[in-house]
């Protein structure tokens, strides 16, 4: 890959479920800012449908030109969020970039520039960076946490004291990171084992295990209307319950180190399945079982890049 030092271009990597209606938003944003032109914008449909498919298309046409290239990929299948993201990154890969950035598609930038706040960066520290957030109302710093006992995630909020990583993971928010194309590729990429949930906090991991941090960078500042582009906008359903605790699961098989909690959160998850059955939401309650059971026994795979998990 040739490095463009003076005029370095950046990936932004859009997967899309059913979001059609709100990509432009995105994209009107992103043609907004001083480094359009510079932008590889990478936009993966995970629909499997013909006429959100044909929407979507409808949707970016008039984008096209405003980018140094605008690509739309149709998936075969719904591989879910990491699959998706890396096929974004496939597409594009052929293009000549310095950094990646990981964008929903229920986001928007509301000010600054993807490329001047990354400018004075080396694109050889193995970093992965959030960005101010403003959701429902609420400014988020762009970091989030994990607890390695419960699963549970939480945002942190903008000059909020990120707890220690004792027993939670900090992390870059995946509704929009950045991370340079050299550690993208030494990680290999979001690790396909996930579905939905966790894809960011394995990556953050993954990156650590290179000298990296997860951090904050200043001077872009983002919009975001949490859960559009995952369905949970409406609160928790079958579907999230599951996702998320089989992804807490694999996220602990898969960094050995952190395995000593796996227990703890089988314990804990059990518990709630047992007040969602008692509270009479027996769809919730079951959901957290298949999870658990998926993410506790199911084969890990391997992903390109990161090698045997730690």
């Amino acid at each position: 890959m040739t490095q463009t030092p003076d005029l370095p271009r950046a990936a932004v990597l859009v997967l899309s479920y059913r979001t059609s209606a709100i990509v432009s938003d995105l994209l009107v944003s992103l043609s907004r800012t001083p480094s359009s032109e510079r932008l590889v914008v990478s936009v993966v449909d995970n629909s499997v449908d013909d006429v959100e498919f044909d929407e979507l298309m409808s949707r970016v046409a008039p984008f096209q030109g405003r980018f140094a290239q605008l690509r739309v990929t149709r998936s075969p299948s719904n591989g879910g969020y990491a699959t998706g993201n890396n096929l974004a990154f496939r597409a594009v890969a052929d293009e000549v970039f310095d950094w990646v950035f990981v964008i929903n598609p229920d986001v928007t930038v509301d000010a600054g520039d993807l490329l001047d706040t990354v400018a004075d960066l080396d694109v050889n520290r193995p970093d992965v960076y959030g960005f101010r957030t403003l959701q429902h109302g609420e400014l988020q710093s762009g970091l989030a946490r994990m607890s390695l006992w419960t699963g549970r995630t939480s945002w942190i909020l903008h000059g909020e004291e990120p707890p220690s990583k004792s027993h939670s993971i900090v992390y870059a928010a995946g509704h929009c990171f950045a991370t340079s194309r050299r550690t993208w590729e030494q990680v290999g990429g979001l690790h396909e084992d996930f579905f939905l949930y966790c894809e960011e906090a394995e990556y953050a991991l993954a990156v650590e295990l290179l000298g990296g941090r997860s951090l904050v960078l200043e001077g872009l500042s983002v919009c975001h209307a949490s859960g559009i582009s995952t369905g949970s906008q409406q609160g928790k359903s079958a579907l999230t319950a599951y996702n998320a605790t089989r992804s807490a699961a694999v996220l602990l098989r898969l960094h050995r180190r952190l395995a000593y909690h796996l227990p703890v959160l089988v314990v804990v998850r059990s518990a709630w399945a047992a007040t969602y059955a008692v509270r009479g939401r027996g769809s919730i309650a079951r959901a957290i079982l298949r999870g658990l059971i998926s993410g506790t026994a199911g084969r890990l795979g391997l992903r390109s890049g990161m090698g045997s998990p730690s």
